[in-house]
């Protein structure tokens, strides 16, 4: 993981699980402050005040021009992260957001002070670590789509647990950072909506019946013959 170039930020000494209940549980506004802090509702940040404020501000205009020329939301406050590396021998790490909260960033009226609010969107798992681990690594820390992320305490003993029971033993959950940055998942969902394994069964068949209308029966009772699965 590493910031997007003059916009984001990252925070250090935080309770992940503490911010995620103010923020969403309770429904409060989250600040920033370059004072060392303990408490959810503002999050330490390790920058001068003047870089601190370009970050904001450009942080701020991208999202609110995202939003009204695309319409959709992409800013996330990323909690807790998984640190990990490609062998034990490796000296560098890697870092990855676990918990993505959107977010929407606001300025206060008549004061050069800017917050956080939980956009009441879907809170994510990252798919793309998940998907990376179980596909290079073999590692599951997937929850069921279905499951609400209302503890994120207990998502992160579970993949602490799920680590724990690989050979990896150098990697570490860290429930002490963040981040405020931009995600967007849509290039990736779109490949994965591509791959033709989560549509398919054993036996080489569709396990949609929409999937199947749309190739096979044209959506009517008949079965298209000129269909070829393996030519799609």
């Amino acid at each position: 993981f590493k910031l997007r170039k003059g916009m984001g930020l990252e925070f250090s000494s935080l309770n992940a699980s503490d911010v995620f209940d103010y923020l969403v549980g309770d429904g409060k506004n989250v600040s920033f402050t370059r004072e060392e802090s303990n408490l959810p509702s503002k999050l330490t940040v390790n920058l001068d005040e003047k870089e601190l404020r370009r970050r904001l501000v450009k942080t701020f205009r991208t999202s609110k021009l995202y939003l009204e020329e695309k319409g959709a939301n992409i800013l996330f406050l990323a909690l807790g992260f998984l640190k990990w590396k490609e062998n034990d021998s490796d000296e560098n790490y890697y870092r990855a957001p676990l918990i993505l909260v959107p977010v929407e960033i606001n300025k206060q009226e008549n004061v050069d002070r800017y917050f956080i609010t939980y956009s009441d969107e879907e809170i994510r798992y990252n798919i793309s670590l998940i998907t990376k681990l179980q596909t290079e690594f073999g590692i599951n820390i997937e929850k069921d789509e279905d499951d609400d992320i209302k503890n994120i305490n207990r998502y992160f003993r579970y993949v602490d647990d799920q680590i724990a029971h690989s050979s990896f033993s150098s990697w570490e959950v860290e429930t002490t950072s963040g981040a405020l940055d931009f995600f967007s998942y849509a290039k990736f969902l779109m490949y994965k909506d591509l791959d033709l394994s989560l549509w398919l069964d054993k036996k080489n068949k569709f396990n949609s019946p929409l999937m199947k209308k749309l190739f096979i029966t044209n959506f009517d009772d008949k079965e298209n013959k000129d269909i070829d699965i393996n030519a799609i």
